[in-house]
């Protein structure tokens, strides 16, 4: 006996299935052909506004009381963009059946809604239902770190990983906390972690890296650069970044040919990153290469406006070949930008002794 193999075909625009063609609420009066048409127009093919129309016929032919068409068509109307009316569906779908997965359906209504601390009082009210569901609690994480509180978050990427030991966003995002709270030794036991449950992505050796460094292990530092170069080949941004970082670590170790190199290498692949030119513009400076400097730094400031450091640096450039005027604007910006800058503060204070003096 021989099988013949079957296949879809797909239509002109690789759709499997033509949504105008189907008479939904015919559709709607089989179930189980009713579901997995609404999840693939809303996912896949048709749009959500196919989703919602078969929605509605499935919902009115169950007495509106599924609790698995009201989410459907919660999820529907979040897709065009028609919030309220998704809060109201996914509420009235909660009311029907406490579904973890609509809970977080309606967070990220209230996060659309720039309502975080609501979100954070609805993921409260999930917890107490859910106790010990670590989706809930990683999403309540989620929102405090969208709202700055990464103390609280910390707290709950713990709890995460006292339920599931094996999260890989919990535990990444608390290696991140504990590197950005001083405390390298504690993030590279985590990132050593998710390299042995197999994650030797480059961003993770890129952080192993880092950490070591700032853990004082310098022998294992460019070693872990040098594994994160291996596995972002082609990757330019990962390359770039990777660069980036072996040239801080070689700066601050003293080593100013290396740092050059590196700043060189991650310039060429990324010449938009104004960290790296920003850089480059003070190993300039170092080595009396005055005009490249200058150009340098008028370049970081052109392509990075969020960062002091080339109006900073570049104030203190144009300071000591004598331009006061110059210094005291560049000193300006980059004291709107970072206003209790030591530094900046005090060559303000220079600046406008020399004014008094002349």
């Amino acid at each position: 006996m021989r099988g013949d193999a079957l296949s879809l075909a797909m239509d002109a625009s690789g759709n499997f299935i033509d949504a105008s063609r189907l008479n939904l609420e015919r559709v709607a009066q089989q179930r189980a052909l009713s579901v997995l048409l609404a999840e693939y127009f809303l996912f896949e093919a048709g749009g959500p506004k196919k989703t919602l129309e078969l929605g509605s016929f499935a919902t009115a032919l169950a007495g509106y009381q599924s609790w698995y068409w009201k989410a459907l068509l919660g999820k529907a109307y979040f897709k065009l963009g028609l919030f309220r009316e998704a809060e109201k569906h996914l509420k009235s779908s909660l009311m029907l059946e406490d579904m973890v997965s609509t809970h977080l359906e309606l967070m990220k209504v209230y996060l659309r809604l720039d309502v975080p601390l609501t979100a954070l009082a609805h993921l409260k009210d999930a917890a107490q239902s859910h106790p010990h569901e670590p989706r809930v609690i990683l999403a309540t994480a989620r929102v405090h770190d969208l709202v700055n509180d990464h103390e609280a978050a910390a707290v709950c990427y713990r709890q995460v990983l006292d339920v599931d030991a094996s999260n890989i966003e919990a535990m990444a995002c608390l290696a991140a906390n504990q590197f950005y709270s001083d405390h390298p030794e504690l993030s590279l036991r985590l990132y050593r972690r998710l390299l042995q449950m197999g994650l030797a992505d480059p961003e993770v050796w890129n952080n192993v890296g880092l950490s070591c460094y700032f853990s004082m292990q310098y022998d294992m530092s460019l070693g872990c650069f040098g594994r994160a170069l291996e596995q972002a080949s082609g990757d330019s941004s990962a390359l770039s970044s990777i660069w980036y970082n072996i040239g801080c670590v070689a700066l601050s170790l003293g080593d100013m040919s290396l740092a050059h190199q590196a700043f060189k290498v991650a310039a060429s692949i990324d010449p938009q990153h104004a960290e790296v030119v920003s850089n480059l513009a003070l190993l300039d400076l170092r080595n009396d290469s005055a005009t490249a400097a200058h150009a340098n730094f008028k370049l970081a400031r052109t392509l990075g406006t969020h960062l002091f450091e080339p109006f900073q640096n570049g104030a203190v450039a144009a300071f000591k070949t004598g331009d006061v005027a110059g210094s005291l604007e560049l000193v300006e910006k980059a004291l709107l930008i970072f206003p209790g800058h030591a530094d900046s503060l005090e060559l303000l204070e220079r600046i406008k002794l020399s004014f008094a003096t002349m």
